[in-house]
């Protein structure tokens, strides 16, 4: 599943995704208002693993997908799906690098 927009495309995480997972959990100031302690490399690439993993779920109830500017195919962060079965609910979130 990719989601394009005019500027940016969403396209689920890959195991080659961890440059960008490290640099926005490994941010003290991005990650300021969320529950994530930091993250080091280790695990990092942990977190990446599960992300990669929850994409075979069935049914799919959490998405993570790389935030990509269009222009220049640069990573600059993530957003994440959650649906909630229970409630009928869905939660939309995101993490960008500071600049963007």
């Amino acid at each position: 599943m990719i989601i394009e927009t005019e500027r940016l495309m969403l396209r689920p995480f890959t195991m080659d995704d961890f440059d960008i997972i490290y640099r926005l959990y490994s941010d003290e100031e991005i990650l300021r208002y969320m529950p994530n302690d930091i993250m080091d490399e280790e695990k990092a690439q942990k977190h990446l693993e599960r992300i990669v993993s929850d994409l075979d779920e069935v049914p799919l109830v959490s998405c993570e997908m790389a935030v990509i500017l269009r222009e220049t195919q640069q990573k600059i962060g993530r957003a994440r799906f959650h649906m909630d079965g229970e409630t009928d609910t869905a939660m939309l979130g995101w993490l960008l690098l500071q600049p963007y």
